[in-house]
């Protein structure tokens, strides 16, 4: 059964090799001779796949695949018509420089289905034949030495655009029109007809000459075309030029209703556009597209075969362009049977075809947006030095406020000790000095009027207990901020609310503290001080009652009490050791100010004092 086994599957390797000499003999050796016609009978194709066959036929195109260097392609026609084949560039039986268009030529090789090829080769959707190990290139017999010698392109060719394959190459004689950067030319025809012609040679003819050109035929459905074609001079013809016409981009591109549809009847006519240039290529890249306006649509101006038009010109001026117009349009393919056209490119012939009239504004949108970055720069520049400028001008405030808090500060000392020394002179020295002639005549009387010199010391001692009180007001408001707070009728309670004790307290004093001067201020508090005390100590009061207004520049305050009354006859004054209203009284002095008592015995006290305040010393800034 193994043997039997091994014995098949030889048979079979075998059958699929061609035998021995298969260039001699293909109907001895069993390889078949096909034709494009069964190559596209896939039932054929089928049966057939894998194995040996042989195809002949005249080769009407050949190109190098753009993906694989390594393979050539060829389109080869038979009386049936047209296969397609991928052949090795490499294989010793094709010299790889030659041009077989023209050839007969035979092929043997597997017929194999193309689904996909090593090294990014192409993908048809059809069979192919495979030369193989085993397969061959034979060329059976050679076309005429003049390459030339073909048959003249008919603007009636008689056969459908697939069928153009099946042509073979074609001649084409006429002037050129224009020639673009990608080798590709437009012809003129003496039957006046346009073709496109693709060049496979790298130098290309220039506009007005006279050639014969030959290649394989396409077409766009508008006009027929050559591709890969190759060409050579030939006999000028009588050609006439017809002026050029001048239009706008935009009746290019539209029709009269205003439709966009490009007019394929202006292809490789003569147009003057005038327009504003836009775009300027960069030389060094090698492209010689410049983009121009005119009237709203932009469009390309190919200048190739006029490079230094390119140099003479800037973006922004504005041009009068003469060339042919050339409607881009792609070539039929089958799975877009009505190509159609996509834009149009103007084609200058040479440098005259191009004057400026008129040059560039000087305000260029480059130059704008250099001003523009000027200006940001210089405002960038102003900020910065503002900024620097308010941190400068912020660091001398701030000193000179500094300075001006110091100065403030030292007037205010100087001003605290000189009211100090003040306060010290009129109260405490001048009671003081009362004091000592009081022990002075205790002393004088001790040995002669001991009554009397008991009595002084008497005096006396009230005098320095009252000096006493005064110094202890001193240091308390040394101590206290009461002048510092805004609302006069809280620092008037503030002050007398440690000195009344549980006496009950009422004050209204609708006051603005801004009016009164710091010092005014202080002797006002002593003097309501200096009331409430005695009132309480003296007139035993439980009850005050302080309120106080401005009348214009006139201050009023009065202090009330439900003490036993106040009678001036009998009120203790200096020469008892009491000096309280006597220091009033001095204090008023210096603001033209009174004091009036006005009590009854039982029925307690009420001390009216009135004291002139100017308001050009009052007023103080909000």
């Amino acid at each position: 059964m193994q043997n039997s086994s091994t014995i098949l599957v030889c048979c079979l390797a075998l059958a699929s090799l061609p035998a021995a000499g298969v260039e001699a003999d293909y109907a001895t050796n069993g390889i078949r001779r096909v034709t494009s016609a069964d190559l596209a009978r896939n039932d054929y194709v089928f049966t057939r796949t894998y194995k040996y066959v042989r195809f002949e036929g005249v080769v009407t195109d050949q190109f190098n695949d753009e993906s694989n260097p390594e393979y050539c392609f060829m389109t080869i026609a038979d009386d049936y018509g047209t296969a397609y084949f991928s052949i090795q560039r490499a294989r010793k039986d094709f010299i790889a420089t030659n041009d077989y268009v023209g050839c007969r030529i035979a092929l043997v090789g597997r017929n194999m289905e193309t689904f996909s090829k090593p090294k990014g080769t192409r993908l048809f959707l059809h069979r192919e034949l495979q030369l193989g190990k085993y397969g061959s290139f034979t060329v059976l017999e050679t076309p005429a030495e003049d390459p030339f010698n073909v048959p003249e392109l008919s603007p009636s060719v008689g056969v459908s655009p697939d069928k153009f394959a099946s042509l073979g190459k074609r001649k084409l004689i006429g002037q050129v029109l224009a020639a673009r950067s990608h080798n590709d030319i437009l012809v003129l025809t003496p039957r006046d007809t346009i073709s496109r012609v693709s060049l496979k040679t790298a130098l290309p003819p220039k506009a007005g000459d006279f050639i014969e050109a030959v290649g394989s035929v396409e077409t766009d459905t508008y006009f027929l075309n050559l591709t890969r074609a190759r060409w050579r001079k030939t006999e000028p013809f009588d050609a006439a030029a017809p002026p050029p016409m001048e239009m706008t981009a935009r009746e290019i591109m539209t029709q009269a209703d205003g439709q966009l549809l490009i007019s394929t009847r202006l292809h490789g006519q003569t147009v003057r556009i005038r327009s504003a240039v836009r775009i300027i290529p960069d030389p060094e890249v090698g492209n010689r597209t410049v983009f121009a306006e005119s009237d709203g649509i932009t469009f390309p101006i190919d200048a190739s075969s006029c490079p230094e038009v390119v140099e003479m010109l800037e973006p922004g001026s504005t041009v009068d362009a003469t060339g042919v117009c050339w409607v881009d349009i792609d070539n039929w393919r089958p799975t877009a049977p009505f190509p159609q056209a996509e834009g149009f490119t103007l084609v200058l012939r040479s440098p005259d075809d191009v004057t400026v009239v008129a040059h560039p504004p000087w305000w260029t949108p480059a130059r704008l947006a250099w001003v523009i970055g000027a200006l940001l720069a210089l405002l960038v520049g102003f900020l910065a030095w503002n900024r620097a400028l308010s941190h400068a001008a912020r660091r001398m405030g701030l000193r000179f406020f500094r300075e001006q808090v110091a100065r403030v500060t030292a007037e205010s000392k100087a001003a605290e000790r000189s009211r100090l020394a003040v306060e010290l002179h009129d109260s405490i020295s001048q009671i003081l000095t009362g004091v000592a002639l009081k022990i002075k005549s205790a002393q004088a009387l001790a040995r002669t009027d001991i009554e009397k010199s008991l009595k002084n010391l008497a005096v006396a001692e009230n005098a320095l207990r009252s000096s006493r009180e005064e110094l202890r007001y001193c240091l308390w408001d040394l101590r206290n901020n009461i002048l510092d707070m805004p609302d006069f009728e809280e620092a008037v309670r503030q002050m007398l609310r440690p000195l009344t004790g549980d006496a009950e307290l009422a004050v209204r004093f609708p006051v603005s503290r801004r009016r009164i001067p710091d010092a005014t201020a202080h002797v006002i508090l002593q003097i309501i001080r200096e009331l409430a005390v005695n009132a309480i100590h003296h007139g035993n009061a439980t009850r005050l009652r302080i309120a106080g207004n401005f009348e214009g520049d006139v201050l009023s305050f009065s202090v009330t009490d439900n003490g036993t009354g106040y009678d001036e006859s009998s009120a203790p004054g200096g020469e008892q050791g009491h000096f309280g209203i006597l220091g009033i009284q001095d204090r008023l002095a210096h603001y033209n100010g009174t004091l009036s008592m006005h009590g009854e015995a039982g029925r307690g006290t009420k001390a009216i004092v009135s004291m002139q305040i100017k308001q050009e010393k009052t007023e103080a800034s909000p």
